[in-house]
């Protein structure tokens, strides 16, 4: 059955393994790390981080600040249930962590500003669970922009 601790025996499995984008290596991506965990409890999500984003009831969130989107998570979210959504990448909020929505994802890393180079990356590389704003410690994070800023939407799954 789909509980938070059975959602959470597996993820914790999932906790830390390399990410590999497209299924690379054999390893998984954001999309395959929601789509891998979820399956188990009879939830099927589609390959690909847009199409699990329009899986369920998807409640937009573009135009807010980061508070506003993480009050919106916490308020519309449920656990587990829910997806949350930027273009390219996809998580899902695991509950809430210290009044902040705590998200599981597979991530390669987040942009930063080297030098004259404003297309580097800080590398994360693997599964872990964050806020929606990993990297915002960084001093030379790009623009100082996060995930947060580009959160387009969560999609509760299941119809609640």
């Amino acid at each position: 059955p789909m509980t938070p601790a059975q959602v959470a025996l597996i993820g914790n499995v999932m906790v830390g393994q390399r990410y590999g984008w497209g299924g690379m290596f054999g390893d998984r991506d954001c999309s395959a790390l929601t789509r891998e965990l979820l399956t188990p409890f009879g939830i099927w999500l589609p390959r690909n981080s847009l199409s699990q984003a329009r899986s369920g009831r998807r409640i937009m969130l573009d135009g807010m600040s980061i508070k506003e989107k993480e009050k919106a998570i916490l308020r519309d979210g449920v656990p587990f249930l829910t997806l949350v959504w930027l273009r390219g990448h996809i998580m899902l909020y695991v509950g809430p962590y210290k009044g902040r929505p705590a998200i599981f994802h597979n991530v390669w890393g987040v942009r930063t500003v080297e030098g004259a180079s404003d297309n580097e990356r800080f590398v994360i590389g693997r599964a872990v669970v964050s806020s929606i704003t990993p990297g915002s410690e960084l001093r030379n994070l790009y623009r100082t922009t996060t995930f947060g800023d580009r959160v387009n939407s969560i999609t509760v799954l299941g119809g609640r």
